[in-house]
C-alpha cells in the first residue's frame, strides 16, 4: 500500500491510516537497521584486511631495510601482477 492510497482513505479509517503508516515506518526502521548491521560488517572486515596488508607490507619494509635496500623481488613481482608500472631506462 501506497501513501497515496493510505491518504485517500484515511477520513474513514482512521485506525487504519495510523496502523498502515506506523507499519510502513516499522518496514523502513528494519531495513535501515540490516543496512547500518551489513555496513559494520564491511567496515570489520575491511579493517582486518587494511591488518593483513599493514603487516604484509611492514614485512616487506623490514625485509629491504635487512638486505641494505637491495631486495627487488617483492617490486618485480608486483610489475608482474600489474600493480606496479616498470621503469624503463
Amino acid at each position: 500500500m501506497f501513501i497515496s492510497d493510505i491518504v485517500k482513505v484515511a477520513p474513514s479509517y482512521p485506525f487504519a491510516f495510523t496502523f498502515c503508516l506506523l507499519f510502513r515506518v516499522l518496514q523502513t526502521l528494519r531495513h535501515l537497521v540490516a543496512l547500518n548491521e551489513s555496513l559494520k560488517k564491511q567496515e570489520s572486515e575491511f579493517r582486518v584486511h587494511c591488518k593483513e596488508e599493514m603487516s604484509r607490507l611492514q614485512e616487506n619494509i623490514n625485509k629491504v631495510k635487512m638486505s641494505g635496500g637491495e631486495d627487488v623481488g617483492d617490486s618485480e613481482e608486483m610489475v608482474r601482477s600489474g600493480d606496479l608500472k616498470p621503469i624503463n631506462n
